[in-house]
């Protein structure tokens, strides 16, 4: 028998599965999950039913089944938010939407359509998702333990993947030309060293070119190098070819660059889509400047081994701004292990991180109330609640636990966690609005950071004080030791803190009047955000986004999205981007003229405090809303005394304005 549902076909006797008549790939697991849903259409699947049927006697995570409903939702095209085929029921389990249709074997309906004889320019992007998917399991830790051997100066160095060559005589596998072709590019754009060249732009510009037929002598791959790269921007070509199937398929390629073309180097796998993630790695660990700050973890192992195995694995995710991931190991580590304190406080740290704070909260509490708790991890546990204590506002309490950390340091001699609590002390008086002291500390932190060698701190002490030159308007100060992180980030490939980073630089060009180039790159970024579990950093690109309608004039369109980030905001925690958000409100209602919802969203109370007189004059400006003209005068006089060199001639034009309504007792439109 044959289901046949919608555009698909699955054949359960010969494990065959088609899409609009083609034959695709599909890893067993995922066949037999497909399998599973269309036998017990339409009954709701547990979880425990899942795992018992598809790892029959093995201990699995739940991250193992929803990164399996996850590549099977890649493969039909499903979408998780508005589902055609899988359901999440939370809580429960999964089934079906789609009551699938029983035919005959030997039914013309159950019949595959003949394959073209030449496949057109195009691939089955749900394919291609779940070979993203399995390639990138075993992709995703391989990272350049040395120097690149090829050094191309600037960098993130761009690459160009051409369309892959089919020279194993398979006529099966002629999907590689651009299925293939896109895998890799994704694949390598995975590394934060390394951006790719769009597949459609490669194809579009290829057949401008004309070319008979595919590059292969070192003179024909120049040629195309120069030409290509030197219209689409890219440093480097990458050629491949697909060299046989049996016994292993085996790929060749070749690297082109402004240095020459490389020698060919060929790559195996067990199927072609571990030979092209082969080839990934391989190409990665020749260019990828990336080198990543592997953290040392062995001196807090626990007994069981398959719990240090996720561990380490999960501690180097945190680490690298995963935390998505950094969560399942550390979760899997506890499963083998329950008495694993050390992957405890690692998972208290990423629950924060990922803005969880009273899932982090409850961990900590539990750990600092044990007697026999060790010394280093009742340390690592108040990090964790002298950040949570920043996060919630509490300004103040996080300087005093930063303080007593900074203390316990010094005694202990660690130069990376004075360096650490020392620049944590920076920041809660940077949000607090004190730039000078901000500063003090910060400088002092990028010392003993520089004294450790300690690369990470470097950055992270560099990116702050970019921010504090940002508060100021010195946004010359501010790029350059943007970009000092940036390099720092990009060589670590710590892609949280980059993409943090470049959050920043958008923020410059927002502030510089090129809302365009703002827009785009804030777009990109929650996405990012997003994928990588950052909470907070898709929190504040909402919020910057909001403050660039607001600057447009549509005033109406902020409130309205605003309005609506708010209770999220307060849900997870985020008070920071709530208490920016608030303000931006308030501002909105301001200029709509409508004084009374200003006020009640205007942020007067809160422990952060922007040194920006723009900010500081909101109250102000609510007054001369309210036709309170000598409040107004008054407050702007008090922030222009306490502004100093930060007052600038926009803000003694709202005061002029101010001082002329008094004088007047009369009231015009300002747009503040």
């Amino acid at each position: 028998m044959i289901y046949r549902f919608n555009e698909f076909r699955l054949n359960p006797d010969k494990t065959l599965f088609y899409r609009d008549g083609e034959l695709l790939e599909v890893e067993n697991r995922v066949f037999q999950f497909i399998l599973l849903l269309l036998e017990r259409y339409p009954e709701t699947l547990t979880r425990r039913e899942l795992l018992e049927t598809l790892w029959p006697r093995q201990e699995i995570s739940d991250w193992a089944l929803s990164q399996l409903i996850r590549r099977t939702r890649q493969l039909l095209g499903d979408d998780s938010r508005h589902p055609t085929y899988i359901k999440t029921i939370h809580g429960v389990g999964v089934r079906f939407l789609v009551q699938p249709e029983l035919l005959a074997e030997d039914s013309p309906a159950a019949e595959p359509r003949e394959k073209m004889a030449e496949m057109p320019r195009r691939w089955p992007w749900a394919v291609l998702g779940l070979m993203l998917a399995t390639a990138l399991a075993a992709y995703l830790f391989t990272r350049p333990e040395k120097p690149p051997s090829l050094d191309l100066g600037d960098y993130p160095y761009n690459i160009a993947v051409l369309p892959f060559e089919n020279g194993s005589g398979d006529e099966t596998y002629a999907w590689i030309n651009l299925g293939l072709m896109d895998m890799v590019r994704q694949l390598l754009g995975e590394s934060a060293g390394i951006n790719t060249v769009e597949t459609k732009k490669v194809i579009s510009y290829l057949d401008n070119m004309a070319l008979d037929e595919t590059p292969s002598t070192p003179l024909e791959m120049l040629k195309v190098f120069e030409s290509l790269c030197g219209d689409l921007g890219c440093q480097i070509l990458l050629s491949a070819r697909l060299e046989r199937t049996d016994p292993h398929p085996q790929i060749s390629y070749q690297v082109v660059s402004s240095r020459g073309v490389a020698k060919r180097k060929t790559v195996n796998g067990n199927t072609v889509i571990e030979a092209g993630s082969a080839l990934a790695g391989s190409v990665v660990r020749l260019v990828d400047p990336a080198q990543p700050w592997l953290v040392s973890v062995r001196d807090t192992y626990s007994t069981d081994e398959a719990a240090n195995q996720a561990y380490a694995l999960g501690t180097q995710e945190l680490f690298n701004g995963q935390y998505v991931s950094a969560v399942q190991f550390l979760e899997l580590a506890l499963k083998k292990e329950p008495e694993f304190v050390w992957a405890r406080v690692k998972l208290a740290d990423a629950r924060y991180r990922m803005r969880k704070l009273d899932e982090a909260l409850k961990i900590t509490d539990g750990l600092l109330a044990r007697d026999d708790l060790p010394p280093d991890v009742r340390y690592q546990a108040l990090r964790v609640v002298s950040n949570i204590q920043y996060t919630k506002g509490e300004l103040g309490l996080s300087r005093e636990t930063s303080r007593r950390l900074l203390k316990m340091a010094e005694e202990a001699g660690n130069v990376v966690d004075q360096a650490m609590e020392t620049m944590n002390i920076g920041t809660s008086y940077q949000a607090a609005g004190d730039v000078d002291r901000a500063l003090e500390y910060l400088l002092k932190a990028m010392e003993l950071y520089r004294r450790a060698g300690y690369r990470p701190g470097i950055g992270m002490v560099s990116f702050n004080i970019g921010n504090i030159h940002m508060t100021v308007n010195d946004y010359t100060q501010a790029e350059k030791y943007y970009k000092d992180a940036e390099l720092q980030f990009l060589r670590l490939g710590n892609r949280q803190y980059l993409a943090m980073t470049k959050f920043q630089q958008a923020v410059i060009l927002k502030s510089k009047g090129e809302l365009g180039r703002a827009v785009s790159m804030l777009t990109d970024l929650q996405a990012a955000f997003e994928k990588l579990g950052g909470t907070e950093g898709a929190a504040l690109v909402k919020v910057e986004l909001a403050d660039i309608h607001i600057m447009e004039g549509k005033y109406e369109v902020a409130v309205n999205e605003i309005s609506k980030m708010l209770p999220d905001f307060e849900r997870q925690g985020l008070k920071y981007a709530g208490h920016m958000a608030a303000n931006l409100l308030a501002r909105a209602y301001l200029n709509l003229h409508l004084p009374d919802q200003a006020r009640k969203y205007l942020q007067t109370e809160s422990e952060f405090a922007s040194p920006d007189p723009t900010y500081a004059l909101l109250p102000a400006h609510l007054a001369y809303e309210e036709k309170r003209f000598a409040d107004a005068v008054d407050i702007a006089r008090a922030v222009k005394e306490k502004a100093g060199s930060l007052w600038a001639a926009t803000h003694e034009k709202y005061l002029q304005a101010y001082e002329n309504a008094l004088s007047n007792q009369k009231w015009r439109e300002i747009i503040f």
